[in-house]
């Protein structure tokens, strides 16, 4: 099975492109490989993605688009292969949480009885200062911004 993405430029056409578009990733993985007991679940993936750019990650079920997230996110151990996220390397899940990098699975039903942005920030809650100084409260103005 394969996943695919939307078509990119080759940049290989001109030198000075090629500069452009190596400086201008936003994300960027290179030969990532996961074996699950006996199965090969990825083999050698590279995935780019630019800065501004929307790409749709597509594939059958089974064909590892989940997999290659949970990479992403630091969910899974790189086993072989790197990735670098804005040019800074994601090897630890703290790594992916530092530089802003999060994933909603497609369980919809991660806590049912929470809010979407419950859901998103569940175990990672912003809290900010109350009123009376030193109790931390939940600072869920900035969640849902930052939900959006």
């Amino acid at each position: 099975m394969d996943i695919g993405c939307v078509p990119l430029s080759d940049p290989k056409t001109n030198a000075a492109a090629a500069v452009t578009e190596a400086n201008n990733l936003l994300v960027h993985m290179d030969g990532i490989s996961k074996q699950c007991g006996g199965l090969q679940t990825l083999t050698d993936v590279n995935f780019e993605v630019r800065h501004g750019e929307v790409l749709g990650l597509v594939g059958d079920n089974g064909a590892g688009k989940t997999t290659l997230m949970k990479f992403l996110t630091g969910a899974y151990h790189l086993e072989k292969g790197s990735i670098r996220f804005d040019g800074m390397p994601v090897q630890r899940p703290q790594d992916s949480r530092n530089l802003g990098v999060e994933m909603i699975y497609q369980n919809l039903a991660l806590c049912p009885n929470r809010n979407v942005t419950s859901n998103i920030f569940l175990g990672r809650e912003r809290a900010r200062i109350s009123l009376l100084g030193s109790l931390k409260v939940l600072d869920w103005p900035k969640m849902r911004k930052q939900a959006m």
